[in-house]
């Protein structure tokens, strides 16, 4: 589909894989990302997300899509194997 989309001429993000991204991040990014340096938050953390992480999207889901999930029901990793085998 890439292939065709090309030939006819269209323009196709090429990041639609793992890689590096072909823009910079946001300003938001950089300066949570500066702040949490500077706390020694810069370890990895448990496969299921941290805690505060895990309630901000239970807020967000029940807030904008009204559904509710605990803590508990919600996990955050980085791909479907992560969450398979660990």
């Amino acid at each position: 589909k890439v292939s065709n989309m090309k030939s006819r001429g269209e323009k196709v993000n090429g990041a639609l894989c793992v890689g590096q991204p072909d823009f910079p991040p946001p300003p938001e990014a950089i300066k949570a990302t500066a702040e949490a340096a500077v706390q020694g938050l810069t370890s990895y953390t448990a496969v299921t997300g941290t805690l505060e992480l895990r309630q901000a999207i239970s807020e967000y889901l029940q807030k904008y899509k009204q559904v509710t999930y605990s803590t508990d029901e919600i996990l955050v990793a980085c791909g479907g194997k992560q969450v398979i085998y660990q």
